[in-house]
């Protein structure tokens, strides 16, 4: 870990390197101060609520396009893709392909 951080260090001066007293390393990003040693960066509140809300704008945006998915598996898929199965294999296939997704949506694209 202290020779990466040391690489990390070296080839990016933002990162100021300090060692306490148990001799353990602690890596910071830091601005360019007038004394010539750079100082923590610290966020801002009003930073952190907008952080906040983008985040609680794109989960919204992701389970509704989930919720509308899994009505329209339960209402169309079924019919459409899969109407050689029967009904209730026609719903258990268009299910399983929304579980599929719902799966495999922490792999990203």
């Amino acid at each position: 870990m202290d020779n990466i951080l040391a690489i990390a260090c070296h080839y990016d001066q933002r990162f100021e390197r300090e060692t306490d007293d148990t001799g353990s390393v602690r890596a910071g990003i830091v601005t360019s101060g007038g004394s010539g040693r750079g100082r923590p960066h610290t966020k801002s509140a009003g930073m952190a609520k907008r952080a906040a809300m983008s985040a609680m704008f794109g989960s919204t945006v992701e389970y509704f396009d989930f919720t509308l998915f899994a009505t329209a598996s339960a209402l169309v898929f079924n019919k459409v893709f899969f109407s050689p199965l029967g009904t209730s294999g026609a719903l258990l296939a268009s299910f399983a392909t929304f579980g599929v997704a719902y799966v495999a949506r922490p792999l990203g694209p």
